[in-house]
């Protein structure tokens, strides 16, 4: 049980890497697009605040296999850009209201330029992690696999799809595409650049790889049942798929509950194989990680969201 003075102290852990972080991708984006007449556009889609849960995941794993604070950086970047693409793409084709408490950049700069910059965003993405020929294979494979839910998301929206299957089967199959495939992206690129011969000598590089690519897989869908329980509202009016209008208030929690109690169990068992390495910090950033996930998938706020 964590008591409040500990949760304070991993709240300002956290939020030190999340700022150490956003000084990073603010002179990152400035010095690799500022020169563009479009640059204004761009900095809007990437520096746009969010909680930055998926470099801080990227930016611990990074740290607990070793990696140094430069790399896990400039994974974490080209992981942020991907993201802005999504979702400079996403409300060009859902049309929402807003993004994070501003209008989205297609309604600022036009629906022509916010494509070309989402299609700029995703190029540029694979730059940062282009010294690994396997990491862009993996990368290039995963994005595809958002972008392949997305358009399921659409055929839905737009009644293509065959709903007299298995719907629940189906929407939890788009969203796992759409949000456990960055999150797969988010764990597994910073094993890719880790010491792979020692992974090998000790026996432990596929374990990592299992324990990782599961747990992503089921925070993933948890992370997406907490959007869709959110978003309820808009995406009734989207007629975009929702696991909550899709199953109801009792089998998503149902599924909530056994999707985070999956994420947790993998994530234990990804911290108890790394153990062995010792690297610095272990016993801290492990803590760390542990925590960000307990408290992103709260369970008590759900129950409060969904009533």
């Amino acid at each position: 049980m964590i008591v409040e003075t500990e949760k304070k102290n991993y709240l300002n852990d956290i939020e030190k890497i999340k700022k150490s972080f956003e000084d990073f991708l603010s002179a990152r984006v400035k010095s690799d697009f500022g020169s563009l007449d479009i640059f204004d556009a761009i900095r809007a889609s990437v520096l746009s605040g969010g909680k930055r849960i998926r470099p801080i995941i990227t930016i611990l794993i990074s740290s607990l296999l070793g990696l140094k604070k430069k790399k896990a950086f400039e994974i974490a970047y080209s992981i942020e850009l991907s993201h802005a693409f999504t979702l400079v793409h996403d409300d060009i084709i859902d049309k929402p209201k807003e993004r994070r408490g501003e209008p989205p950049i297609f309604q600022r700069f036009g629906q022509e330029i916010s494509l070309l910059v989402g299609d700029m965003l995703m190029v540029y993405s694979f730059i940062p992690i282009f010294s690994s020929p396997q990491a862009v294979k993996f990368f290039a494979s995963h994005m595809c696999s958002v972008i392949e839910g997305q358009i399921l998301d659409v055929m839905w929206s737009q009644k293509k799809l065959d709903l007299s299957l298995d719907v629940e089967k189906l929407v939890i199959q788009i969203q796992s595409k759409k949000t456990a495939s960055l999150f797969k992206i988010s764990c597994l690129l910073p094993l890719l650049f880790s010491d792979q011969k020692l992974l090998e000598k000790k026996g432990i590089r596929k374990k990592i790889e299992n324990s990782l690519k599961s747990f992503a897989l089921h925070f993933g869908v948890s992370f997406q049942i907490l959007d869709d329980i959110y978003d309820l509202e808009e995406d009734l009016r989207s007629g975009s798929p929702n696991i909550l209008s899709v199953l109801g208030k009792e089998k998503t929690l149902s599924l909530f509950k056994r999707e985070t109690d999956c994420a947790k169990r993998y994530l234990e068992k990804f911290l108890r194989i790394i153990s062995q390495l010792s690297y610095r910090n272990y016993d801290k950033n492990s803590k760390l990680l542990k925590f960000l996930v307990e408290d992103t998938l709260n369970y008590e706020k759900v129950i409060q969201a969904i009533s």
